[in-house]
């Protein structure tokens, strides 16, 4: 019972520790985030005047370039900004958002794409709605 009784105490110890920890984390974190806000600011400055950039960005990741069609090329060349934006006290979630010009393909303006956890710690996905110009809707082309 001895043993027992000092193994709880040590480990109500290290859960205290633990929380002391993920506070600090939380506040380097976000002191961070905030050192990074200019910086981030100007990237995105100097990114709006290279044409083509993330169309550019997206082709030559591996990956991501496997699952481009010439039709997603051309719509993605109208595209000017690319955010990240984090959410809740752990990681539960983030939100990207994608500018695009004036394009023939979509009247949408910025479309995002959400992911958060859902109950069973699984991650769940919403998207802007598409407001697709006539005609350009893929899910009706032939």
């Amino acid at each position: 019972g001895r043993y027992l009784a000092a193994l709880e105490a040590v480990q109500q110890e290290l859960e205290a520790l633990e929380e002391e920890a993920a506070r600090a984390f939380r506040r380097l974190r976000a002191r961070f985030r905030l050192r990074r806000r200019p910086h981030l600011r100007r990237r995105h400055r100097l990114i709006q005047h290279i044409p083509g950039f993330w169309v550019t960005t997206f082709l030559n990741h591996p990956q991501l370039s496997a699952a481009i069609s010439d039709r997603d090329e051309d719509a993605l060349s109208y595209m000017t900004s690319l955010q990240v934006e984090e959410f809740g006290q752990a990681w539960a979630g983030c939100r990207i958002r994608f500018g695009f010009g004036i394009n023939p393909y979509f009247q949408n303006r910025v479309v995002a794409k959400e992911f958060v956890r859902g109950p069973s710690g699984h991650l769940v996905s919403h998207s802007t709605p598409i407001r697709w110009w006539a005609g350009q809707d893929p899910h009706f082309l032939a």
